[in-house]
């Protein structure tokens, strides 16, 4: 499924940029037809870079099957990435950006024009010149935006407000992040950076909703050291991500190094399991839930879970992945809150008017911030690494705080 998936999005990738290259290259022959003489150079320019990624992948993936490396991913270089790595995100991002409002505006012309309206010379000349005016804007934007979204932190706010809720548990706070995923692109620096801001707010418990590396496993020491500096009152707690299997190729061998490097450091990263806290009177039961894209939780588990979670003042489900079977069994058994997180906030967030049209959107509905599920109040994290591409687009990192608040009766 996977494989069919890789190869039909690097066909696209290939067939897109083919498509975009000639469509901005007649738009700039109609408006500036002194400059044809270096289209072809500027052309062959933008295909080699648009399409270097997708030929190292397949070079790569061949590489894979003959050498069975013991590791996932490429060999790191700066040098990679200057050159090839980040000119082809950012020629994509500007392409698909671009694309995603000059092909409806060329499809509304075709369609008047079929009509009689805007017919002829002048009409074509409009719509190259818009279509060129896009394409100069955006690629001053895109980039400016990437710059600003990848290196910047939020923390959000969100309540959760209860009638049923315990006194000692009013004003109680929860920090959650996620998608920690370091690796070159997220350094300890950066992971340093969202623990300070996490430990600011002073939280009474911290929640890690997974994927405490990207790949690497030299990434694995480094990010649990940087976990266990988070400080909360009743402890740190983390669910499994996908990602925190794929430090080798040995799956079994990645989760347990991650665990056991978290454990050292005073994290308890917990398998289907129910942890219980205590705060005065009150107590929490939160429930560590694996799902995610190496191991889906099935109905029974999540069940057995709920049950062992019964009882408690406030129920809590934390999971890497969002699904509608997960959430439906969350609700069933009575959580108060679920916290997820993996989907980055989108990471790549293109700009339509009046919607964010981003890849995850085909996965889930809940891409980040606090949505309210009947009696359930469910937070997904924007998170703080990156997948696929380095960079974040119109989705900045995140830290989520969750307030306990006690409604009046």
């Amino acid at each position: 499924m996977w494989l069919a998936i890789l190869i039909v999005s690097l066909i696209l990738f290939v067939l897109h940029a083919i498509w975009f290259s000639g469509r901005a290259l007649r738009a700039l022959a109609e408006v500036f037809p002194r400059t044809r003489r270096w289209h072809r150079t500027a052309r062959i320019v933008y295909l080699v870079i648009a399409c270097s990624v997708p030929v190292v992948f397949v070079l790569y993936a061949l590489y894979a099957l003959i050498a069975r490396p013991d590791g996932f991913g490429a060999p790191e270089s700066r040098l990679y990435d200057l050159l090839v790595l980040y000119p082809f995100w950012l020629a994509t991002l500007i392409s698909f950006q671009c694309t995603l409002l000059i092909a409806p505006l060329d499809l509304v012309h075709l369609a008047a024009r079929r009509f009689g309206v805007a017919a002829g010379e002048r009409w074509s000349r409009r719509r190259h010149a818009l279509a060129l005016s896009l394409i100069a804007g955006f690629t001053v934007y895109v980039p400016a935006r990437i710059a600003l979204d990848t290196s910047s932190l939020e923390v959000r706010v969100h309540e959760y407000t209860s009638a049923e809720l315990p006194a000692e548990l009013d004003g109680f706070t929860i920090a959650l992040v996620a998608d920690l995923q370091a690796d070159r692109y997220t350094g300890e620096d950066r992971l340093a950076e969202l623990v300070d801001a996490v430990n600011r707010k002073a939280p009474d418990l911290v929640i890690i909703a997974g994927d405490l590396i990207t790949r690497a496993p030299r990434y694995i020491e480094p990010a649990a050291r940087q976990a266990g500096r988070l400080r909360a009152r009743h402890g740190v707690l983390a669910c499994v991500g996908d990602h925190d299997n794929f430090a080798y190729m040995d799956r079994r061998r990645s989760l347990r190094e991650v665990t056991e490097a978290l454990a050292r450091h005073g994290v308890a990263m917990l398998d289907n399991e129910v942890r219980r806290v205590r705060v005065g009177g009150a107590e929490i039961a939160v429930v560590l839930a694996t799902n995610n894209y190496v191991n889906r939780i099935d109905r029974d588990t999540t069940a057995a879970l709920m049950a062992a979670a019964g009882g408690a003042d406030l129920q809590i489900v934390a999971a890497h992945q969002t699904s509608p079977e997960l959430l439906a069994g969350a609700r069933e058994g009575g959580a108060d809150l679920f916290l997820g997180g993996h989907t980055h906030g989108g990471q790549v967030r293109f700009w339509l008017p009046f919607l964010d049209l981003t890849p995850v959107r085909f996965e889930t509905a809940y891409i980040d911030g606090a949505y309210q599920l009947g009696d359930m109040m469910l937070t997904v994290t924007s998170g703080l690494g990156m997948s696929v591409t380095p960079m974040r687009y119109r989705a900045p990192a995140t830290i989520e705080i969750i307030r306990l608040r006690r409604a009046a009766r």
